[in-house]
């Protein structure tokens, strides 16, 4: 395994023996949300579709980058899922701020974050994540709270979005959880078309369909909006 982190030395972080313990999504519910920038957001899912239209291996990067001009996190990225032998291996796709000089870094699919979210195919909020995962303690600087949702090929999760906080005053919530659900659809985009499994017309106007239905359902509402499915997540 290439460890993104280098050969910085180990912390002693006080270990859990069960990931559930740094998992903290009753959080996203008890803290109270920002309120929604939905001109900035805009003008974000307006970069990444001209991004898609120009440059589509770009996708990613720009992707990471936008992940944290929404959210004001300290560090986001995008993990892709890489078959190798039984087990698999996430490489690290894109990576932006804090992080991005451990781009093309790799974590082991069966004991990783974004192992678990695959797992349980669920957003996942983790707390000082090197206390089940002793080897995150290598990467500095050190990692708080890190938000990860999946994205999907064909409805089958193949990697993760996410966006980390280095310091202890920053707090994601449900409105950041929003935000990178949002975006993530576009790594699911950018995978497809480098895989040429869509076309790439065809990625442009779904791209371009989505973004004219975002604004004209925004410009129609005086009222915050939400919607949520069965099972009260943010869709």
């Amino acid at each position: 395994m290439t460890n993104p982190g280098g050969d910085a030395p180990i912390e002693n972080p006080v270990a859990v023996t069960c990931v559930d313990d740094i998992i903290v999504n009753a959080e996203l519910l008890r803290r109270p949300s920002r309120l929604p920038r939905y001109e900035a957001e805009c003008r974000v899912l307006a970069a990444l579709a001209e991004t898609m239209a120009e440059s589509p291996a770009a996708l990613l990067q720009k992707l990471a980058e936008c992940a944290i001009e929404l959210t004001g996190a300290e560090s986001a990225g995008v993990s892709l899922l890489e078959p190798d032998g039984a087990d698999g291996e996430f490489r690290w796709a894109a990576t932006a701020g804090e992080f991005f000089p451990f781009l093309g870094g790799k974590m082991p699919r069966n004991f990783s974050p974004c192992g678990t979210v695959l797992d349980r195919n669920a957003t996942v909020l983790m707390t000082d994540p090197a206390r089940f995962y002793p080897y995150v303690a290598n990467f500095k600087p050190r990692i708080e709270e890190v938000l990860l949702i999946p994205f999907y090929q064909s409805r089958k999760p193949i990697g993760t979005v996410w966006v980390i906080a280095h310091s202890r005053a920053r707090k994601f919530d449900a409105e950041d959880v929003r935000l990178i659900t949002s975006v993530s659809k576009f790594a699911s985009v950018a995978v497809n078309a480098l895989s040429g499994s869509i076309a790439h017309d065809s990625l442009l106007r779904k791209v371009a369909t989505q973004a004219r239905v975002f604004d004209t359902t925004l410009s129609a509402i005086t009222d915050f909006a939400y919607i949520v499915d069965r099972d009260c997540r943010f869709v």
